[in-house]
C-alpha cells in the first residue's frame, strides 16, 4: 500500500475540497469515504456559487472530476455497501490495516455511537500497527 501524506476522511464537498487544498500545498492525499450522501439526493443545488440549479449529483460529478484532474483519488479497493463501509467488531474495513467508525459505517447515525466506534477503530489500529511494524 503507497504511503500519503494525509488521509482525508470524506468524499463529498468538505473532503475534496480538503484534499485539493492538501495538494496545493505539496501533499499527498489519499481520501477515504463512503458513496455520495445527502448531496447526491438533491434535486437542485441553488446556493452554491458558480454552479447555479445543478442536481446534486452533478455538483458531486464536478466536484470528483475537479479532485481527479490533480491526481487526487479515493482508496482504490475499498468496499461500499449500500453507501457505507462495512467493518468488522474491531471496525476493521476489508483492507489490511484500514479501520473506519462514525457516519461512514452506517446508520444509526448518533455521536455515542460514533464516539465508541471511534475508541474501538483507535485500539486497533494500534494492535495492528504494533503487529505489523515497518
Amino acid at each position: 500500500m503507497d504511503r500519503f501524506d494525509c488521509a482525508v476522511i470524506g468524499g463529498g464537498p468538505a473532503g475534496l475540497s480538503a484534499a485539493i487544498n492538501l495538494h496545493q500545498r505539496g501533499k499527498t492525499v489519499q481520501v477515504l469515504g463512503a458513496a455520495p450522501g445527502f448531496l447526491a439526493k438533491a434535486e437542485q443545488v441553488d446556493n452554491y456559487l458558480g454552479m447555479p440549479g445543478v442536481t446534486g449529483e452533478e455538483m458531486l460529478r464536478q466536484f470528483s472530476a475537479h479532485a481527479a484532474a490533480m491526481g487526487i483519488q479515493a482508496l482504490p479497493g475499498l468496499a461500499i455497501e449500500n453507501g457505507s463501509v462495512p467493518v468488522d467488531r474491531t471496525m476493521a474495513t476489508n483492507l489490511p490495516g484500514v479501520f473506519a467508525a462514525g457516519d461512514v459505517t452506517g446508520a444509526p447515525l448518533q455521536v455515542a455511537k460514533a464516539v465508541g466506534e471511534g475508541l474501538i477503530a483507535g485500539l486497533s489500529a494500534a494492535d495492528y500497527l504494533d503487529k505489523n511494524p515497518g
